[in-house]
């Protein structure tokens, strides 16, 4: 139960962009309530300890998974449109001007024909 929490926590504050720091809290209350948890369940200091690791885990986990995900999704809608404006920029630089002196436009339209 603890460790699907702390999913969601880390889940959600990679949703909301958060810094990466506002996981040592949630990390450390995660774990607090897992162990006060534990102790008033009475399970056994071991298996405490585990869930208690694994629930700082489970939200760092969480919180890199949604985080690179949701970056690569919007990284490949932006792709289309900045390849488009490096082709205009890379036209207008490369562009062979229209009125070149006749030896450079007769050694242009051999270049392009080889």
């Amino acid at each position: 139960m603890c460790v699907t929490v702390s999913l969601a926590a880390g889940a959600l504050c990679a949703l909301l962009r958060y810094r990466v720091f506002l996981l040592l809290p949630a990390g450390i209350l995660s774990a607090i309530g897992v162990v006060l948890t534990g102790i008033t369940l009475g399970a056994h200091p071991g298996v405490v300890t585990l869930e208690a690791f694994g629930s700082i885990a489970a939200q760092q986990v969480a919180f890199v998974a949604v985080g690179l995900t949701h970056d690569l999704v919007r990284s490949t809608r932006l792709i289309p449109h900045i390849q488009a404006v490096i082709g205009k920029e890379l036209a207008t630089e490369l562009e062979v001007p229209r009125d070149l002196p006749p030896k450079l436009a007769v050694l242009v339209a051999q270049l392009s024909r080889a």
